[in-house]
């Protein structure tokens, strides 16, 4: 399941939540108990600060530069 931000319609408070996709609509502030909508954002890719390989031999690249 992906992990969403969603903001409450009545009282504005901001929160993340784990929860599946086709549930996104009934979610509810844990704030106040409002509707929640779910905000766009954006992701990360990769394993951390720097991401990449951390082996430093160079292997994973892949011919990325």
């Amino acid at each position: 399941m992906p992990l969403y931000e969603f903001r409450c319609r009545e009282c504005g408070y901001g929160f993340t939540e784990l929860v599946a996709w086709d549930r996104r609509s009934g979610v509810r502030c844990p704030k106040c108990g409002g509707p929640a909508e779910p905000r766009v954002s954006t992701f990360a890719v990769g394993s951390g600060s720097g991401g990449g390989n951390t082996t430093g031999s160079g292997a994973g690249t892949a011919g990325f530069s």
